[in-house]
């Protein structure tokens, strides 16, 4: 098939407002073919993205099946997981699968029409820069449903008023499970920590360090217990004390989360990398750089198997090893940007 106008809605779909059907329905009514990318499909439950891919892309056909404007639409939906750190790699997969869709439905064209809304956070003009690409920016009126939907518990009045109604049934069902529950309880949590350091004379930029700590073929990490991503996996670490060192931070921080049972020199001597990672929007909680140690303890002699480290009472697992090949299957259930820091420390390594 040629000579086909084909359109691609970029968004994250992590709250659907009307903006995002007014978009969808543009780009139906300007094409031929409509590809809807669901951006951040693979991130865990949070405050800024509550709901699973499986649901998003439930919600987007549901909308579909539901509008007239939109019934008989010609389209398919593909998922677009996150690379903070390496945009290169992202631009590629987001090319990739639209040039991919088209091959496998045997369509060919000469340009491709890209719809999304303007966003601080994706530069969406040097990611399609090629002649073949028309991007246009559509206007998303109400920026934060997420407000909406947990600020004093939730607003459903004006959900409705700002939402598709079949998304708005869908979240009053969703405001009474235990998922919202928590949900709920971490944006309170996010609020107050912002709320506490608004008479600061400038907006507060905070300093962590994490530990990516390797060993046989396993990596090392915690389970979240605090409100803000309770549950989720993520890397050892802590904010940097006022006295401290980046080393000492990411040595303290670690032996503190995890009691490894290992010596700090060891620990120490045993650093055989460093990265920054400072994404602007890496953390709900407020403008916080990570400083991340790569710990290969595979040359310690006196090291016959795993270290031991530590587990909460309930016999609940806090600490854990966790084999490097199962990482990628996890990456749904990791806590903000710590799955895909795991992924860049590794990078260089043979494992």
């Amino acid at each position: 098939m040629s000579n086909v106008n084909v359109g691609v809605v970029v968004s994250r779909f992590s709250y659907i407002s009307n903006a995002h059907v007014d978009m969808i329905k543009k780009a139906n009514a300007e094409n031929d073919f409509v590809i809807i990318s669901i951006g951040s499909s693979d991130r865990s439950r949070s405050v800024e993205h509550p709901f699973t891919l499986d649901e998003r892309s439930a919600f987007i056909e549901k909308i579909i099946s539901n509008d007239d404007a939109l019934k008989g639409m010609s389209y398919r939906i593909v998922a677009l997981p996150d690379a903070p750190y390496n945009q290169y790699s992202w631009t590629n997969t987001v090319h990739g699968k639209i040039y991919d869709v088209l091959d496998d439905i045997n369509i060919s064209c000469d340009s491709i029409n890209v719809y999304t809304f303007k966003s601080p956070q994706y530069h969406y003009e040097t990611l399609f820069p090629e002649p073949s690409f028309t991007l246009t920016f559509v206007s998303h009126g109400l920026e934060n449903i997420r407000d909406l939907l947990f600020n004093n518990g939730g607003r459903v009045g004006d959900l409705i008023e700002n939402c598709p109604q079949s998304y708005v049934e869908y979240i009053i069902d969703f405001m009474t499970t235990d998922t919202y529950t928590q949900l709920l309880s971490e944006y309170n949590s996010i609020e107050y920590m912002i709320s506490s350091w608004e008479a600061s004379p400038f907006p507060p930029t905070f300093v962590t360090t994490d530990a990516v700590v390797y060993c046989k073929g396993h990596v090392l990490l915690v389970t979240r217990n605090n409100p803000v991503g309770k549950g989720l996996y993520c890397l050892p670490g802590g904010f940097l004390g006022q006295t401290s060192t980046i080393t000492d931070g990411i040595i303290d921080n670690l032996k503190k989360d995890t009691s490894i049972k290992v010596s700090k020199p060891i620990l120490k001597s045993n650093i055989v990398k460093n990265a920054v990672f400072d994404d602007p929007y890496r953390s709900q909680r407020g403008r916080i750089i990570t400083n991340v140690g790569l710990i290969m303890l595979d040359n310690v002699t006196s090291l016959y198997s795993l270290p031991e480290v530590k587990e909460v009472k309930g016999q609940k697992t806090h600490a854990q090893w966790v084999p490097v090949h199962h990482i990628d299957k996890l990456r749904d259930k990791f806590f903000e940007d710590h799955y895909y820091i795991i992924k860049s420390m590794l990078t260089s390594l043979d494992t």
